[in-house]
């Protein structure tokens, strides 16, 4: 899963409005900015070690002398060695580390919902996230459909239309 780094404190404000509407957490009116600054920060922190883990992967494969197709992999690997969970297994972790922030926050009255409950309020904001990944993906794909995939220009090509589709719908990092 994606998350553009300008949408964070977005996502943090749907992530605790979905929460507090669902009566599984109380806030006060004072607080709630604070309260989202602490999901903002579960997230934030989230897009650092993703990063860190990329930037591994890339290093990984330049030692080796392996090409970029084994990038995923690659990241796979440097993830489950750190402990960070990636790809679909993205969101089901981010959650985990919002509910543990949640529950030692002072910026949060009380916590009402079990964990699952929690889960089941945050889940329609993360579907929503890797809905428009997808969206973006699929029309970057078809802007370039007749390049080969996998080629370098293909590459070039495809990032330089996920930046514009992003660009274009407010998405940049």
């Amino acid at each position: 899963m994606r998350i553009p780094h300008a949408r964070v404190p977005s996502l943090a404000s749907e992530l605790l409005r979905a929460m507090v509407a669902g009566k599984a957490i109380e806030v006060d009116a004072a607080d709630r900015h604070e309260a989202e600054a602490d999901i903002a920060s579960v997230l934030a922190e989230y897009l650092r070690q993703e990063r860190e883990v990329t930037e591994l992967a890339k290093e990984t494969l330049d030692r080796r002398g392996l090409g970029p197709e084994n990038l995923n992999r690659a990241r796979k690997l440097a993830a489950q060695e750190r402990g960070l969970a990636i790809d679909d297994e993205a969101s089901a972790y981010i959650m985990d580390q919002i509910i543990e922030t949640l529950m030692q926050s002072k910026n949060v009255s009380e916590v009402f919902g079990e964990d699952h409950d929690l889960k089941r309020l945050m889940k329609p904001v993360f579907v929503r996230q890797a809905a428009q990944d997808v969206e973006v993906d699929e029309e970057a794909r078809k802007r370039i459909k007749n390049m080969t995939e996998g080629t370098a220009s293909w590459e070039v090509e495809y990032k330089k239309a996920l930046a514009a589709i992003r660009r274009a719908r407010g998405l940049n990092d």
